[in-house]
């Protein structure tokens, strides 16, 4: 690293050689110092100062690398949430959180009222801290039963939607809510004339105002999924997924989807065909426009114990896109899968590689799946050991459009002592560069981790920072990253017995950057050093003073950012 001389010359020098400057004779009476042998040069106490000055100096720079290496806070309730959630039971495992800038997201979950009835809350971080949580408006009126919040996206800071489905006289029923420049606005039903009951799976927002939502519903005894798009905040008319009812016979899955511009979208689920077989479908938005429902390819081949689940869809791009899930080979044995969409076409679909050598078990599931760029995403789920009991941890990279071979998350099989985990969450903001979380056990109850790659390399697995001060028995359940430097984990937490839990949040960050203060270091010229001798103790130290001042006030900052 190279600064400015701190004699106020234009020379610049080594941070490494400042002990040989003031060190070597030669160099002292050279011209870049320009004295003159009038001047009385206490050798002494100059090498103090430079010294007393060089050591806060390093010291701030190394502060500023370790800085810039973004790490995971202490995990914190919800604010609010303990105030609403009085029946002490938060259902986490319909929570979702996104994220579009540095601490700026939104989260959704549910709660038990005082009655013991369940209710939907969304809670906003602004400018990096959680506001309180806060009952979905209008949401507690429209239902007499069960409540859940299933998808949450963000397309700016304020600007988002959420769903799920509520129970009202036996029968359920989807809803959306958005949320405007930071203002949760009334829950709609989503209701399909001459239909039956529906449930939004999932919202996904490209932009503010166009977002996309998709679910199941039943028309008379047989079910089917629909998808309906937002047009400049405005919902239009859900309708059945195109051709679905000429492949569907039976049963269909919860729906997945991902937009990647407003109007350029990418759903898939599970359809049930003429022979009672589970099969996987594909269907794609392109400027508005939804294709036809179609087979995945290649997965009717694989699945020949005609049982399987679509888990996770992500789109890089307008017709780029991966998806992922679990198929049967046989009616006991699973096996994770994931198929690619370049251009606009379908592939095959193709066993995770390397999934296999670690599934001795036969019993693999892909959970979550994540897309930063056209032919980069990543993958994770879980897999069974040889004695079909013990389940750890597996992350799958695509990089350049080729799916490399699954491996263990690193420190996750030290963690996992019980013998159970899994991942539920993976979010990827640029190549190489994503965070996921999940599950594991150490003996009932289960503990929450997090993982970390940088660069395409993964770190050790680690417990969720501060989890065991909030409670015992933990699950990260929904991650977002919105950029290399800023994630944030949600899911619950709670007391060891199993019927009580409240929903805690965790935020991933980079400090602020240390800012160069050379400059309000008054530079001494030749000629006042000429002209002030030997007297460099009180400008130096100023300059120590200075930077100390400057360190401190950094590591202030970044540890007040760390709080938040």
């Amino acid at each position: 690293m190279w600064l400015r001389n701190i004699f106020g010359t234009s020379k610049e020098i080594l941070i490494s050689d400042v002990d040989d400057l003031v060190r070597k004779r030669d160099v002292m009476e050279s011209p870049y110092f320009n004295l003159s042998k009038k001047v009385k040069f206490n050798l002494g106490v100059t090498l103090i100062s430079v010294i007393s000055l060089i050591v806060p100096l390093t010291f701030c720079i190394a502060s500023d690398a370790a800085a810039l290496v973004p790490t995971w806070g202490d995990a914190s309730l919800i604010p609010g949430i303990t105030q609403l959630n009085v029946g002490n039971f938060s259902n986490m495992s319909f929570h979702s959180i996104s994220c579009t800038s540095s601490g700026s997201c939104s989260a959704g979950g549910t709660y038990k009222d005082a009655n013991g009835g369940t209710q939907g809350f969304v809670a906003d971080q602004v400018n990096g801290v959680w506001t309180n949580a806060e009952e979905i408006p209008g949401l507690g009126s429209m239902h007499d039963g069960a409540v859940s919040v299933t998808s949450v996206s963000c397309a700016s800071p304020g600007n988002c939607s959420a769903g799920g489905s509520y129970e009202f006289r036996g029968n359920v029923y989807g809803y959306l809510v958005n949320e405007v420049s930071g203002t949760w606005e009334t829950a709609e039903t989503v209701g399909i004339a001459s239909l039956g009951p529906t449930v939004i799976d999932a919202v996904s927002c490209s932009s503010d105002g166009n977002c996309t939502a998709g679910g199941s519903y039943v028309a008379g005894l047989l079910p089917s999924n629909f998808i309906m798009d937002e047009s400049n905040g405005t919902w239009g008319v859900p309708v059945e997924v195109p051709n679905l009812s000429t492949l569907n016979f039976g049963a269909v899955g919860n729906l997945v989807l991902s937009c990647s511009t407003a109007g350029n979208c990418s759903a898939s689920s599970t359809y049930t065909d003429g022979s009672n077989h589970v099969q996987g479908y594909v269907a794609s938005e392109r400027s508005g426009v939804w294709d036809g429902a179609q087979e995945i390819p290649g997965l009717g081949v694989l699945n020949s114990g005609n049982e399987l689940e679509v888990a996770s869809i992500s789109c890089a791009s307008p017709g780029n896109c991966s998806a992922g899930g679990n198929y049967y080979s046989n009616p006991i044995e699973s096996q994770a899968f994931v198929v690619n969409q370049v251009d606009g076409t379908w592939n095959s679909a193709e066993i995770v590689p390397g999934s296999q050598q670690l599934n001795a078990g036969n019993s693999a599931v892909l959970l979550t799946l994540s897309c930063s760029t056209p032919g980069y995403c990543s993958a994770g789920g879980g897999y069974t050991l040889a004695d079909g009991i013990t389940s750890e941890v597996f992350v799958v990279d695509e990089i350049n459009g080729t799916w490399g071979n699954a491996q263990e998350i690193p420190g996750s099989q030290s963690l996992n002592t019980a013998g159970y985990a899994v991942m539920n969450a993976i979010s990827c903001s640029s190549p190489g560069n994503c965070s996921a979380g999940g599950d594991y056990n150490i003996g009932n109850p289960t503990e929450s981790f997090l993982a970390d790659e940088v660069d395409g390399v993964w770190g050790h697995a680690i417990q969720v920072p501060g989890s065991l001060a909030l409670g015992v028995g933990s699950g990260a359940n929904s991650l977002s990253c919105s950029h290399d430097n800023y994630c944030a984990a949600t899911g619950n937490i709670g007391n060891g017995t199993g019927n009580y839990f409240q929903p805690f949040v965790v935020s991933r960050y980079a400090a602020v950057p240390v800012t160069p203060i050379f400059p309000a270091v008054q530079e001494v010229s030749t000629a006042k050093l000429a002209a002030t001798g030997s007297n460099l103790t009180l400008p130096l130290g100023l300059a120590t003073a200075l930077l100390g001042l400057g360190c401190l006030s950094v590591l202030e900052a970044q540890r007040r950012r760390r709080g938040a």
